[in-house]
């Protein structure tokens, strides 16, 4: 185990499960998934880790890729220096629950950015955008990582090496509801980078929810209802979800969402409807087990994780409401994971990109 490791170790409070030396043990023990296996403890139990202070939990930060490795940015530090080769077209890649800014690199196993072509790397080439990737505690409520990612983002823009001509948001799955959040922070706050947001690409997003975890909810609402003590230590284990994965129920993208509302109550949705900002175009992208996103099926699987409906913020029969992208696309035979580094998907995202020179 390495000294840094150790250190912390002695420094993390051994009251939870997770806390304990078998965790980092087993964190240790993966020296080249480790950062993997710290984001998917904080997406299962990241709002403790930030509560209790634990150096278990992430902290957001902005990444650069360069020499294909993954460095992290200091805002405080003169920005020319680590981004030589910065562009006036900032893109912000924002990822998905339990994962770290890696997946976009996705497939080849997890390889480090720019040994893989990412969709950041693509489009540096093709149109000379400067990609900026975020690493975050997933655990936390979806709102709080977008007031956060709102605040990193003014100052990015602030000490940005050249003029800034345009920002562009990418988010995938959860991620994509934090991009929304942060774009809608961004407006309550006045932030300076809103005025310069051009496009905001939602990938495999759960606007209208997630089937996995509303199930989970039921079952766990169904389970503290059964007067047997093995259904309610069963319903408390299943329980044990963070803010963030119980935030995809609905799609919660403001505090307002889930203030003020018991966490494990019964709703069909949440409460505040979200406008698109007028002068971002919005595009959205979905995958599909089905040919057809209206087959029944396709209502409860969609791609596995996401329905069609959901990641396209529609009615439950298919209307495009006025919270819908300005385009939307579902890809036939796409899983959730294709949608974070496919070839057709990158040919959209490109298409769409180039429609709005």
């Amino acid at each position: 185990m390495d000294t840094g490791l150790a250190e912390e170790m002695k420094s993390a409070k051994k009251t939870h499960w997770y806390s304990r030396p078998q965790v980092w043990g087993l964190i240790a023990a993966l020296p080249s998934l480790r950062g993997e296996a710290r984001s998917a403890l904080n997406g299962v139990v990241g709002d403790r880790l930030a509560r209790d202070e634990s150096s278990l939990a992430i902290p957001m930060t902005l990444l650069t890729a360069s020499n294909h490795k993954a460095r992290e940015l200091d805002l405080d530090a003169d920005l020319a220096e680590q981004l030589p080769a910065a562009t006036g077209v900032i893109t912000v890649f924002v990822h998905s629950l339990m994962s770290t800014e890696r997946i976009w690199a996705y497939p080849g196993k997890l390889k480090k950015i720019g040994k893989t072509k990412s969709y950041g790397n693509r489009l540096s080439e093709d149109v000379a955008v400067t990609p900026i990737y975020v690493r975050y505690n997933t655990g936390r409520h979806i709102s709080t990582n977008g007031k956060e990612l709102a605040e990193l983002l003014e100052r990015l823009v602030s000490a940005w090496p050249v003029e800034v001509k345009e920002v562009n948001l990418f988010g995938y799955s959860m991620g994509g509801l934090v991009a929304r959040s942060t774009a809608y922070y961004g407006v309550q706050t006045q932030a300076n980078w809103i005025s310069l947001l051009q496009r905001m690409y939602l990938l495999g997003t759960p606007l209208r929810g997630a089937p996995l975890e509303q199930f989970a909810h039921l079952i766990t609402y169904v389970l503290h209802r059964v007067p047997i003590p093995i259904t309610s230590i069963v319903a408390k284990l299943i329980n044990q979800r963070s803010d963030g994965i119980k935030d995809l129920r609905h799609g919660y993208l403001i505090d307002e969402d889930w203030q003020d509302r018991h966490p494990d109550a019964i709703s069909l949705g949440r409460k505040n409807k979200l406008p698109l900002i007028p002068h971002v175009h919005h595009y959205i992208m979905a995958g599909n087990l089905f040919a057809d996103e209206h087959h029944p099926a396709a209502k409860v699987l969609g791609d596995i994780l996401v329905t069609p409906f959901s990641a396209k913020d529609e009615g439950i029969d298919g209307t495009p409401t006025e919270r819908s992208g300005r385009d939307s696309r579902v890809f036939p035979g796409l899983n959730h994971l294709d949608l974070v580094n496919h070839e057709d998907v990158y040919k959209q995202i490109l298409q769409w990109w180039r429609s709005d020179d």
